[in-house]
C-alpha cells in the first residue's frame, strides 16, 4: 500500500510542531528554573551599604516585601535566616498619599525591631503597625537574626527603613521607600559558601559587646 505524500507531509509537520512545543517546555520548565537555580548558587552575598527602592505604582495598592535566604525578594543568603524571615506589607489608602506599614515576623524570636520615634529595640513576634509619614525624618531599624542566644542576637542583618518625596514621571509628588543594609554582624566569612549558595555568618571577636535592645 502506497502512503499519499500529502499524508507524509502532514506527518512531517505535526513531528516538527511537537518537536518546538517540546523545546519551548523545556526551555520554560526545565531550563529556565536551572539556570536561575544555578545563577542564585553564584550571587554575591549581601554587601553593607547596599539599597532596595521601593516605589508603588499608581494603580498599586498593597507591595508585600519579603526578607529570607534564598527564594524572598531579598534574599540574605545567610546561615540561619529563614525563608521567609520577615515580611514588610506596604499598603497605601485610598486617593492620599499614605501608607500603613506592617512589620510582619514570620521567623519566631529571630526579628528585632525599632519602630520610629521608639528608643529601643524590641524581639518582635507579632505585626507592628504604623504610619508611613512617622517615618519623614525619623527611619526605622529590622534585624533579622540568624543566631539568638540568651535574649542576645548574635548573627543578624540590620535594615533602615527610611522614605522621601519625589517626583515622578507625570509630575505627580510621590512617597519612595528605602531599605538599607545597615550593618551584617559580625561580618561574612566568604570561604564558607555550601553547595545551595549559603554563606556563614563571620567570627565574634572577643572585644565586640552587643545588647539586644542597643
Amino acid at each position: 500500500m502506497v502512503i499519499p505524500v500529502y499524508i507524509d507531509i502532514l506527518l512531517y509537520l505535526f513531528l516538527l510542531i511537537l518537536m518546538i512545543f517540546l523545546g519551548i517546555g523545556f526551555y520554560l520548565y526545565i531550563f529556565i528554573p536551572s539556570y536561575k537555580i544555578y545563577m542564585d548558587l553564584q550571587s554575591p552575598p549581601p554587601e553593607e551599604g547596599s539599597i532596595k527602592e521601593i516605589l508603588l505604582e499608581q494603580n498599586e495598592r498593597k507591595k508585600i516585601i519579603t526578607i529570607g535566604a534564598l527564594t524572598s525578594d531579598i534574599a540574605l543568603r545567610l546561615k540561619g535566616i529563614e525563608d521567609p524571615h520577615v515580611e514588610i506589607i506596604i499598603q497605601k489608602e485610598k486617593g492620599l498619599e499614605e501608607y500603613e506599614i506592617t512589620i510582619q515576623p514570620i521567623a519566631k524570636n529571630k526579628v528585632l525591631w525599632k519602630a520610629p520615634h521608639v528608643k529601643n529595640m524590641i524581639l518582635l513576634n507579632e505585626p507592628d503597625t504604623f504610619e508611613s509619614r512617622e517615618l519623614i525624618g525619623h527611619p526605622a531599624y529590622l534585624r533579622v537574626v540568624g543566631l539568638m542566644q540568651n535574649n542576645r542576637p548574635i548573627h543578624y542583618v540590620e535594615f533602615e527603613l527610611s522614605v522621601k518625596f519625589i517626583i515622578d514621571n507625570i509630575g505627580e509628588e510621590r512617597m519612595k521607600f528605602f531599605l538599607k543594609i545597615n550593618r551584617i554582624y559580625p561580618g561574612i566569612d566568604l570561604k564558607s559558601r555550601d553547595k545551595k549558595g549559603i554563606y556563614s555568618f563571620g567570627r565574634i571577636k572577643t572585644e565586640d559587646k552587643e545588647e539586644i535592645f542597643g
